[in-house]
This record gives C-alpha cells, structure tokens and sequence, in this order.
C-alpha cells in the first residue's frame, strides 16, 4: 500500500465566529472544513488537522463523525472549553503539553463548537482516520528502555520518546504506518542498518509521517530534552 500525503491549500472565505457567537447563526458544518481547524495532509488512512484556536474566538458548531486521535502541542488556555449543541458548556480542562488523546466518533457523531475566552492560543492536532475499521496492520513491540506506551486500543498504538541529551534508545521496527509528533524538540541522530546515519533537527509541534519497514536506533546528540509522541495506525 502506498502512502503518499497531498497538502491542502485552503482558498475560501471563513467566518471566524467570536466567543460570544450565538448557537443558532450557522448550520453545522465538517470538523476538517470547521474555523482554526487547519489540513496538514491527508492519505488512505488518515486527515491530520492543526487546531489553533486563538485567545478571544471561537469556533463554529461543526460536527465529528470519524474516530480521532491527537496530540497536544503547546500550553493548554486554562479557560478554553467545548459545547455540545443544544447543551450547556462543558467545565473547562486542563491538558498538559503533550498529552495523548482518542476519541470515537464513527457511529456516534458529535456536534460541538470549542470556545477560548483565554489570552494564549489552543494549538493541538486532530488526526482523523480515514475508515470506519482496522486498515489491518499490526504494531510491533517497543519493550526496550526510552519508550512508554500511551495508547493502545484497536485503532492505533503510541509510545512517548523522551530522550536527555546524549541518551540512545535501543532498536525498534516500526511495523505499522505512522506519525511522529514533536513535543519538544532538539537534535537527534537515526541510525538504522539499510542506510548512513542521519541527523534531524526537530522543532516543537512539527509533525511527520513514518512509513512502514524501518528498523532504528534514536540517539539525543543535541544539547535539550527531546520528546516525541509516535503513533502507528492498525
């Protein structure tokens, strides 16, 4: 199977509703079409979304009908929350930087608006899946030191990547098509057996695609904590 990612341009007029937006001023529309909800990219599998809602606005009622998972990537607005339809608010959370999510959705939809009165911006991915059932695939294991599982479910595996400056984690094969998400950022080395060594220089709330098939080592040789958050798809 071939994966290959298609960016989105988006060329089209959007109303960017305030936090004061009545329920009843548009109709509902798509998550992946909604305001501050972003395409990265898409293939078979998945639709990644950036959401970055600034502090004083809101989002549209738009509706989730696709199982998701997602990743937050910067300081979570203490005051930000979500509003089912027709619903009263729900109580603000707090989401710590780097904290894993998945929701289900294919089969119980959800209609919802999210609203930041806060003065710092939400900024997390949605990643979408694509089918409403397992593409087939099967994780392989990361029992060696480094890597923490932090999701497991019949949709996707993640395991969280910290590594101080200097610290290696052990071989892996990445069985499974995947994403890597940047939580915090630095420079590391890949060394796998099929290829020279290769030096990446990662940035917080970068994202990438990880095809299947590749075995690695990851060595932290920059000077800052680097944490990755690393999914594969089943």
């Amino acid at each position: 199977m071939q994966h290959r990612l298609s960016a989105f341009a988006i060329v089209c007029a959007i109303a960017f509703p305030s936090v004061g937006t009545a329920q009843h001023v548009s109709p509902s529309r798509a998550v992946e079409v909604e305001s501050y909800h972003v395409p990265m990219f898409e293939n078979e599998l998945v639709t990644v979304l950036r959401v970055q809602i600034p502090g004083g606005r809101s989002t549209g009622y738009h509706v989730h009908s696709r199982d998701q998972f997602g990743v937050v990537v910067a300081p979570f607005p203490p005051k930000a929350y979500a509003q089912i339809l027709g619903q009263a608010p729900n109580a603000p959370r707090q989401a710590p930087v780097g904290e894993v999510t998945f929701t289900r959705f294919f089969g119980a939809p959800v209609t919802h608006r999210v609203v930041n009165p806060d003065t710092i911006p939400l900024d997390r991915y949605d990643i979408l899946l694509n089918s409403r059932t397992p593409a087939g695939f099967t994780p392989a294991a990361r029992d060696v030191p480094g890597y923490t599982r932090v999701l497991d479910n019949d949709r996707v595996r993640a395991w969280r990547l910290v590594l101080a400056p200097g610290e290696t984690a052990p071989s892996i094969t990445q069985a499974a098509p995947g994403i890597r998400v940047v939580v915090r950022g630095g420079e590391i080395e890949e060394i796998r057996p099929d290829k020279r060594d290769r030096g990446f220089l990662l940035r917080a709330t970068e994202l990438y695609w990880q095809d299947p098939g590749a075995t690695r080592v990851v060595r932290n040789i920059g000077t800052t904590t680097v944490e990755l958050v690393e999914f594969e798809i089943k």
